[in-house]
């Protein structure tokens, strides 16, 4: 007997039984991919501190010091002491008292009374920006008057480099100083134990302080034009050794010092580098004081006259560096 359509209740056929035509397929649709992130530049650090050794004075010399603005005295488990401009401060150093001398202006000049350094104009070379800090080391068994202040001041105090330079040799002569005071801020000083990156004689760096500054305008113009650049070898700071240099090929640091420099972390000391036909020498031989390791400042001085950029001069006497912003 036939079912009359009327009959059916088709709300209770599954859908699959009602239509016999398949669903065509969607289309994936591919998801929106996000929006590319802008890199992020390289977060600089702030400009470092140097701590510059200047003298020693001996037991129970005192100390003399003043400042240019009102300046504050601080001692250990002590009060501190604030003084005006031009008064002079006596310290009498003790091994158990750290005293640190800070101007309250930012710019203010300390000068250092006890002190005699003597330039060639008869100007005593005794005035210093930053901090004076006056500190027994027990690892020399030495007083200390240190100077502590920003990396780029100390440079313009540096006495390495006379007026009168080509702009390109100043610009390469004050990277690589700023590289090797950068190289002992990081390595926590040149020597062990001392409350000091380094000294202010020429085994270091010859260092004059401010009165160098006012007098050194284009030892300024080059830290200036420089900021911040260092030589780095493998994204380290470069020992950059430096000396006047003197006919023939420059020494290697493995030969002339040893230890650290036979390692390859120093193999843009390893030397070899001639000078450009022309130099002029103001030595004929190496020696202790003129070690000849490094850039020589006399074919350097060659290569800016001959309208080398500082950035090659640089690369020349330290092959496989790359300069860097060090910091802000």
């Amino acid at each position: 007997m036939g079912i009359q359509s009327s009959q059916i209740d088709w709300s209770k056929i599954p859908i699959n039984q009602i239509s016999s035509i398949p669903t065509p397929p969607q289309t994936p649709v591919p998801p929106t991919p996000p929006p590319p992130v802008p890199p992020t530049a390289p977060v600089l650090a702030e400009e470092p501190k140097i701590r510059i050794g200047i003298y020693s004075p001996a037991q129970g010399e005192t100390v003399q010091v003043t400042s240019s603005s009102v300046y504050t005295i601080t001692k250990t488990n002590s009060v501190n002491e604030d003084k005006l401009a031009g008064i002079i401060t006596n310290i009498i150093p003790d091994t158990t008292t750290t005293t640190r001398i800070i101007p309250k202006d930012s710019n203010g000049i300390i000068t250092l009374n006890s002190y005699t350094n003597l330039a060639y104009n008869g100007t005593n070379d005794s005035t210093f920006r930053g901090i004076i800090e006056i500190v027994y080391s027990a690892t020399s068994q030495k007083y200390w008057v240190v100077n502590e202040l920003p990396i780029e001041s100390y440079l313009k105090g540096i006495a390495e480099m006379a007026n009168g330079e080509l702009p390109e040799y100043a610009k390469a002569f004050m990277i690589a100083a700023r590289s090797y005071a950068y190289y002992y801020i990081k390595a926590g000083g040149k020597r062990i134990g001392e409350p000091y990156h380094l000294i202010n004689t020429p085994s270091d760096q010859w260092y004059k302080g401010y009165n160098f500054e006012l007098r050194a305008k284009d030892t300024v113009t080059g830290v200036t034009a420089t900021h911040a650049q260092v030589a780095t070898y493998n994204n380290k700071p470069i020992v950059a050794a430096y000396s006047s240099g003197a006919p023939g090929l420059t020494k290697n640091a493995c030969e002339v010092w040893g230890g650290k420099y036979c390692t390859a972390d120093y193999i843009y000391l390893n030397g070899g580098v001639d000078d450009p036909a022309g130099t002029i020498y103001k030595n004929q031989s190496c020696s202790a004081t003129n070690h000849c390791v490094g850039l020589d400042a006399d074919g350097a001085r060659r290569m800016a006259a001959l309208g080398s950029k500082a950035e090659d001069i640089l690369k020349k006497y330290y092959p496989g560096i790359v300069l860097t912003q060090a910091y802000k």
